[in-house]
């Protein structure tokens, strides 16, 4: 249980989880192993509350996106009556990325209510993480095929819901969703920029909704029962998280994403040689 956790293993699991969130390499499959093998036991719970202090991250990061959404949402009504819905929205270019990440939520939603008692499952196979490892690194690879966007590209209503579609698949422990949903909208011709914005924007309602499905009575009391630990892995994953986003921007602007799939295959192989042999 996590309420076992000491503060230095709570420390390591926000540390882990502050790294690999960000970085293309799955957070939930470096979870799993950094339990596997330093023996530790946390809760799903407790790893959904790393994941909200890694989502505090997007909120600051993007902090001046997040606002300018905010602050265009009152007007809505207004513009809705003047102007008619595509005006209002589609031709307003915060109200149109707050629509898109709204639309991309819904494939993520769907797939996480279909199978979440597998994926729940998969956080306990290795094996799963190794081949989900050794898939994320191709895919990874693949980001070298994007195409050069000259210009800003503009992120369309069928982008959205395959970057949603391909959020929902890296619920899979060793999948990234970093990498899945910044690949999947590169090789969509939009514009790199854009690209890490909308997958970060894009997590908050899935990170929040998850935590917010997972928040019953019993891991809330959990919770507040060992809430120095808790707040020692939020903190962890939140500062680290921090750094390791400012790091993936960088890298992304640079055409350097791809990188992460040898890490990605030697990790998985790594794995899959342990579990095999």
């Amino acid at each position: 249980m996590a309420e076992g956790l000491s503060l230095i293993e709570a420390l390591v699991l926000g540390v882990v989880q502050g790294l690999t969130e960000w970085l293309p390499v799955s957070s939930s499959g470096h979870l799993v192993l950094t339990q596997e093998f330093l023996g530790l036991e946390a809760t799903v719970f407790f790893d959904l509350v790393l994941h909200v202090g890694t989502l505090a991250v997007v909120l600051v990061f993007y902090r001046s996106s997040v606002a300018a959404i905010l602050a265009s949402l009152p007007s809505l009504p207004s513009a809705w009556r003047e102007h008619g819905p595509r005006e209002a929205l589609w031709h307003h270019p915060e109200r149109r990325l707050a629509l898109l990440v709204v639309l991309g939520s819904v494939p993520t939603a769907i797939i996480g209510f279909t199978f979440e008692d597998t994926f729940v499952a998969w956080f306990s196979s290795l094996l799963v993480v190794g081949i989900a490892l050794v898939a994320t690194g191709t895919w990874l690879a693949l980001s070298r095929l994007a195409p050069h966007a000259p210009s800003p590209g503009q992120l369309t209503l069928v982008a959205a819901l395959l970057v949603g579609t391909a959020q929902g698949l890296a619920i899979i422990p060793g999948v990234s969703r970093s990498g899945a949903t910044i690949v999947a909208a590169l090789l969509l011709g939009v514009e790199r920029e854009l690209a890490v914005r909308y997958s970060f924007l894009l997590s908050v309602p899935a990170i929040a909704g998850a935590t917010l499905f997972q928040a019953d009575a019993t891991n809330l009391d959990a919770a507040l029962s060992a809430w120095p630990v808790y707040l020692a892995g939020l903190l962890a994953a939140l500062v680290v998280g921090y750094a390791a986003l400012w790091l993936l921007v960088q890298l992304v602007k640079r055409r350097a994403f791809h990188h992460f799939s040898w890490y990605c295959w030697g990790l998985g192989g790594a794995v899959l040689a342990y579990v095999l042999l």
